[in-house]
């Protein structure tokens, strides 16, 4: 090992990985991180209350894989939910890293020199925030698939950084992409001395107000030409195949906060048209799923469709691949998703 990449590999890298009721998937998670070729990785599993954690079975699979590069790990678990954002933010002031990264208790890291390469990467470019790289969508078994959106995300991601803050969420929405995700970004303590920890104005989403932060800083993050994680899709608060969900109501809620702090500030960016009309959709899957939750009446759910009649007609109009997938009639989009609109 040349004497450069023994410096590098002195500075401590930390690891969150935020759960909830993800134990079927957590210990592949764990994998690929005792798997890495870095040298010193500071571990720390951040639970929002999972029911009956198995916190011993947990430690004991860390200390008998442990290949000598996990420097320290903890478990914080208290039995309490506080949603992903508290519980991200909870674990961020015990990191003692230079590098920090987050990753979900359902995903795994790409190969075993993820880290060393976002490291060597991130010491060559000194005046970085962070750096961003690809992710590789995966089905529940963890089996890459292919995902022609993800892909254009990926291929996306250096020119987004290139762009003023205004143009960069402009092209996202316009596009119909998500080229920047937290799982597939490195940062460094600096970021967070200096910008903050998640938004918690919000509940369960804390990717695409970090996005918005990521964006504003573009010309301080850099893109790094690998894959990095493998997302599993279809898994997680945001994903059902349950149309108006009422497990979803804290997804369908944030929605709302988004679209009041970001959406409705910026027609400037998003268009008139959009801005009036993709909140107010967002406003009826909420409404929907929550009179699903109360078992409301035929007359309350035909009632807030009429309402909100225009603005859904506006959304089919313009999401009509999308619309006509998730009704049965187009089988070649199989990653939609009826509440898209938290996308940039």
């Amino acid at each position: 090992m040349d004497s450069k990449l023994m410096q590098a590999q002195n500075k401590l890298l930390s690891i969150i990985v935020v759960t909830y009721k993800q134990q079927n998937y957590l210990y592949q998670t764990l994998e690929s991180i005792l798997m890495q070729d870095y040298a010193r990785i500071e571990l720390i599993i951040a639970d929002d209350g999972t029911p009956e954690l198995d916190v011993k079975k947990i430690e004991k699979y860390i200390i008998n894989n442990n290949n000598g590069n996990i420097i320290r790990f903890l478990i914080l678990y208290d039995g309490k939910n506080r949603g992903t954002v508290k519980n991200i933010n909870r674990a961020l002031p015990l990191v003692k890293g230079q590098f920090i990264k987050i990753i979900g208790g359902d995903d795994t890291y790409f190969d075993y020199r993820v880290f060393s390469k976002e490291i060597a990467f991130l010491n060559s470019h000194k005046n970085l925030y962070g750096a961003v790289s690809k992710c590789q969508q995966c089905d529940a078994f963890m089996k890459p698939i292919k995902d022609a959106r993800v892909e254009k995300s990926n291929n996306a991601i250096s020119k987004v950084l290139s762009m003023t803050y205004d143009q960069s969420r402009r092209y996202i929405t316009n596009n119909d992409i998500f080229p920047i995700a937290v799982q597939a970004t490195i940062f460094t303590r600096d970021y967070y001395n200096d910008v903050g920890g998640c938004d918690e104005d919000y509940m369960v989403i804390d990717d695409s107000p970090t996005v918005l932060k990521i964006l504003k800083n573009h010309n301080r993050f850099g893109f790094l030409d690998i894959y990095s994680v493998n997302h599993r899709s279809n898994i997680g608060v945001s994903a059902s195949k349950e149309m108006f969900s009422p497990k979803r109501l804290k997804y369908y809620k944030d929605v709302i906060t988004y679209d009041r702090k970001e959406i409705k500030k910026n027609p400037n960016v998003y268009g008139r048209k959009y801005c009036r009309y993709i909140p107010k959709v967002n406003e009826y899957i909420y409404l929907m799923a929550l009179g699903k939750q109360k078992n409301k009446n035929k007359s309350y759910f035909v009632y807030a469709t009429a309402k909100y009649m225009p603005a859904l007609l506006y959304y089919c109009l313009h999401n009509y691949k999308k619309v006509t997938h998730r009704f049965g009639m187009n089988k070649k989009n199989e990653s939609f998703n009826f509440n898209n609109s938290i996308q940039l």
